[in-house]
């Protein structure tokens, strides 16, 4: 696991998932920059935890999963998958297609 040093108090992170990281933004960047090799690199995470583990009953938990493709991946893949996205938009997104 990796653990940020500074935690920001509740206004940096109300700016930064509301403005920095805003719902429009993740889906332009969703839209416009998505390409194989991100969907590989997830591939390739969960397989090698799959590798790593000998089965697929285990749990992914994503925090702050954006556009939430690695929870989509994981259940693609039969692994049981959760998520928590501070931006509200994003996370009703990623609930409405089924991926929390």
């Amino acid at each position: 696991m990796i653990f940020q040093a500074n935690i920001p108090d509740e206004e940096s992170l109300h700016e930064l998932y509301s403005r920095w990281i805003s719902h429009e933004k993740v889906l332009e960047m969703h839209v416009t920059k998505r390409s194989l090799s991100s969907y590989d690199h997830h591939y390739t995470v969960l397989r090698s935890l799959i590798d790593y583990f000998g089965k697929r009953d285990f749990k992914v938990f994503d925090y702050g999963f954006g556009n939430a493709e690695l929870l989509r991946q994981a259940l693609l893949l039969g692994i049981r998958s959760y998520g928590v996205e501070l931006n509200v938009r994003q996370s009703a997104l990623a609930s409405d297609a089924g991926s929390i």
